[in-house]
This record gives C-alpha cells, structure tokens and sequence, in this order.
C-alpha cells in the first residue's frame, strides 16, 4: 500500500505567494502599461528571458480596477517556491 503524503507547499494563496516573490526580489509591478501594446511586448521580452522577473501588471487602461495580469510565475528562484515551506519559511518570518 502507497504511504499518503500531505502536500506542504511554501504559500497558501496567489497573495502570499506574490509577498514571497517580493522578498526574494523578483517581482516587478508595472503601473499604467496598455493592454493592446505594452503588455504583450513585455511578455515576449519577459518570456524569452532564462531568468526573467515576475511582472506584476496593474492598474491597466480600459480594465477594471483590482483586475491584473501576472507574468513568468514560475522561473528562477520562483521555481523551487512550491517545495516545503521548511525551505521557505524564513521568507514568512519578516
């Protein structure tokens, strides 16, 4: 019979996960950009990039406020942030 392991993963939810990535710092928050253009582009610089940043876009022309696009979550130090928050915790801490 297979031994049940509970999953233990470094955050709880997008939010805390973002205030982690913050601490590592590697997110970046870019206010203002056009969906239609600035977006877009960023995205493929952003994606192409080994070791880009996550990108938190906010406050979008012609979106609703509190609506965001989020970029390259899972890249870099990012990566190893769904491992055990024994690993982590320390980032909890501050």
């Amino acid at each position: 019979m297979m031994e049940k392991t509970e999953p233990r993963i470094a955050y709880d939810d997008l939010r805390e996960w973002l205030r982690l990535t913050e601490r590592l710092g590697e997110l970046r928050e870019v206010k203002g950009a056009n969906w239609q253009e600035d977006i877009g582009l960023a995205a493929e610089a952003i994606l192409r990039a080994e070791n880009g940043p996550c990108v938190l876009f906010d406050e979008i022309p012609g979106c609703a406020k509190g609506f965001r696009v989020l970029l390259n979550m899972f890249a870099g130090e990012r990566r190893n942030m769904t491992q055990a928050r024994e690993k982590f915790g320390w980032l909890l801490e501050k």
